[in-house]
């Protein structure tokens, strides 16, 4: 993957751009090391240079920004080399016992669980109630863990995000509102 190196008053920033025109809008997403420019049909590709320059700033700042590890909520002092093995080692050992008491306490069971690597949802459930979760939830403190996996147990009984759900979600864990401003708040320090 070749990246073009965008020089910017915040020093030079690695961009990759991919024209697509499928897409009506121009995205930007900043990656671990890179940004991705993801031009639509209705941009250019000096726009897309643009909209770089113009969020320079705040692109540099995540990129230079130190990376930390943590497990359980709390940091890592020495991360080890694999941490995505790390990651996967210990959501094997920690998610289904938690995943099985917790259905025990609320009543809601999935037909199956998968422990995966994804970096953008924490987890999902299935409309045949499979729940899927990020082996990545092992970052979290223990409680952001727990609200979670009622959250995903929630979705055997409601598809969606209806009042219905949040009902539900609300019957096992009283504080959830709280716990989700928690959950963003953590996400913003550990993704």
């Amino acid at each position: 993957m070749k990246h073009e190196l965008l020089q910017t008053p915040h020093g030079a920033i690695p961009c990759r751009i991919v024209k697509k025109p499928g897409n009506k809008n121009t995205y930007l997403r900043v990656k671990e090391d890179y940004v991705l420019l993801t031009v639509g049909r209705y941009g250019t590709i000096r726009q897309a240079k643009a909209l770089v320059r113009q969020n320079a700033a705040q692109i540099a700042a995540h990129l230079l920004r130190e990376k930390r590890f943590y497990y359980l909520g709390e940091p890592l002092e020495n991360p080890r080399e694999d941490m995505d093995g790390f990651y996967k080692a210990r959501a094997k050992a920690y998610l289904p016992p938690l995943v099985e008491k917790l259905g025990e306490q609320t009543g809601l069971r999935p037909s199956k669980l998968g422990i995966r690597k994804a970096k953008t949802r924490w987890g999902s459930c299935s409309a045949k109630n499979s729940i899927s979760l990020s082996y990545y939830l092992m970052k979290l403190p223990p409680h952001l863990i727990e609200y979670v996996i009622i959250h995903e147990l929630a979705h055997i009984k409601h598809k969606n995000h209806s009042q219905r759900f949040w009902g539900e979600v609300a019957r096992h864990l009283p504080p959830y509102r709280a716990l989700v401003k928690e959950l963003r708040a953590f996400e913003l320090k550990c993704r």
